[in-house]
């Protein structure tokens, strides 16, 4: 009888499980980023990630950066290259509230783009992203959450509109910091 309780709480907590959850992997440093690019009058490149400890870390234009190619996809090596930069620690991610974010990657990865709207001219962008890591490939794969400017797109699933607002407070949060 035991052992038969014991099973069944098993086999409920399986059915229970969310399949539609992401789980950082091990070697993940990078989970999320903002970004704000402009070019048109001058050379303007600044943002931050939000790695695997909830660290918020910033950069100010930073040099010989690697942008995800036109799948997605970013090595590795370019991504810690791309974190160096990010020299200054702003705040920290509760542990619970990061964990809490981060269940809605896998959601909001599977989210449909919005088709591009040009919107304004000469602000640039503003981007926000979520990162998942494949092991395999040592390779993160950038998935679009929002990004507003000169071209509007947004991802239309709820858990990317979920974590758009939260990375937005974070924004206001870094903004005041500065």
């Amino acid at each position: 009888m035991k052992n038969r309780s014991i099973c069944f709480i098993f086999i409920f907590i399986l059915m229970s499980c969310d399949s539609q959850v992401y789980v950082c992997q091990p070697d993940q440093k990078v989970l999320f980023q903002c970004e704000r690019i402009n070019y048109a009058w001058g050379d303007f490149h600044r943002g931050w990630f939000i790695d695997s400890e909830g660290y918020v870390r910033a950069y100010v234009q930073p040099e010989n950066w690697t942008f995800p190619n036109a799948s997605g996809t970013l090595s590795d090596t370019a991504m810690l290259a791309n974190l160096i930069q990010a020299d200054s620690i702003c705040l920290q991610i509760d542990a619970k509230e990061l964990s809490d974010r981060v269940r809605l990657i896998e959601r909001a990865s599977k989210g449909e783009l919005s088709k591009p709207v040009n919107e304004m001219n000469d602000y640039g962008a503003v981007v926000y992203n979520c990162y998942t890591y494949d092991r395999k490939t040592s390779s993160y794969h950038c998935f679009l959450l929002d990004q507003y400017g000169d071209i509007m797109i947004s991802n239309k699933s709820e858990a990317a509109k979920e974590l758009y607002l939260w990375l937005q407070e974070i924004t206001n949060q870094v903004a005041t910091k500065d």
